[in-house]
């Protein structure tokens, strides 16, 4: 699995797909809505600058603990029982 097109282990081959759609495959639609939702409203990069320079580390921490928790625990898990389960991803 590769991490992008232009970065992985291994070079883009035909049929593979990136580690980041599969990520985003394994959501369910209702995960899916709250992270496209909270995307629209703030740009990640500035609100992440905005917060490291305004609060202290405790709250900070606290911060980045309410959004890790927008991420199901067993994501990743998910999305390789997904592929797990195609007989292509063994013979191609």
């Amino acid at each position: 699995i590769p991490m992008s097109s232009k970065l992985g282990m291994i070079e883009c081959l035909d049929n593979t797909c990136l580690l980041k759609d599969l990520i985003q495959e394994s959501y369910n639609d209702n995960q899916l809505d709250i992270i496209t939702n909270q995307a629209k409203t703030a740009n990640n990069t500035i609100m992440y600058a905005q917060l490291f320079l305004s609060l202290t580390k405790a709250q900070l921490q606290e911060e980045f603990n309410h959004i890790q928790s927008v991420i199901p625990v067993d994501l990743l898990r998910r999305a390789y029982y997904k592929i797990a389960n195609y007989h292509q991803a063994f013979y191609t």
